[in-house]
């Protein structure tokens, strides 16, 4: 998809020696990074967030991608910015993320 993405999934997953890469390093290392940097591109964006949305419709993936990615997002970065692409699921979970940030 772009040099960023290769090059930091490289760097986050070369001290693996052979090991199997994690869902937390994909999602917090390399995807939240990603869309931040490339946060004014309207179809990477749309990209990124359609594929948080169609996981989250997937129970059994849901708490991985609410924990890695949007929690991160939310803590590490201005939700705001990203509100737009936000789907039901994910909208449902940045709410109580930052609810639980409140309390």
């Amino acid at each position: 998809m772009d040099d960023f993405i290769d090059a930091t999934y490289i760097r986050e997953t070369s001290w693996q020696e052979g090991i199997k890469t994690g869902s937390i390093v994909v999602f917090e290392d390399v995807l939240v990074p990603f869309a931040a940097k490339n946060l004014n591109n309207k179809e990477i964006q749309t990209r990124i967030f359609g594929l948080i949305e169609q996981l989250m419709n997937e129970c059994e993936y849901r708490q991985m991608v609410a924990g890695f990615f949007l929690e991160t997002l939310v803590y590490d970065h201005d939700i705001g910015a990203f509100e737009q692409y936000l789907g039901p699921k994910s909208r449902e979970s940045v709410d109580e993320i930052l609810r639980q940030m409140v309390s």
